[in-house]
């Protein structure tokens, strides 16, 4: 599943954490897995990061159509 990242809803400290991993408004985030306790694996900005279910409930998204081949 991918989608656009339109808003963090986090505090500043946490905000800058997140946009150093390049997870930042309008970019283009895919969720690999999830995992039982709500942590996302994702790749955003060309990166693989776990997000825990705090930041990932704080980010919100737009969902992309699939691309048809």
């Amino acid at each position: 599943m991918q989608a656009k990242i339109i808003s963090l809803e986090i505090d500043h400290v946490s905000r800058e954490y997140l946009n150093h991993q390049g997870v930042n408004t309008g970019e283009v985030i895919e969720v690999l897995a999830a995992a039982e306790d709500g942590a996302l694996l994702v790749i955003v900005s060309g990166r693989h990061l776990t997000l825990s279910r705090t930041f990932a409930e704080n980010i919100n998204v737009i969902l992309l159509a699939p691309e048809s081949e």
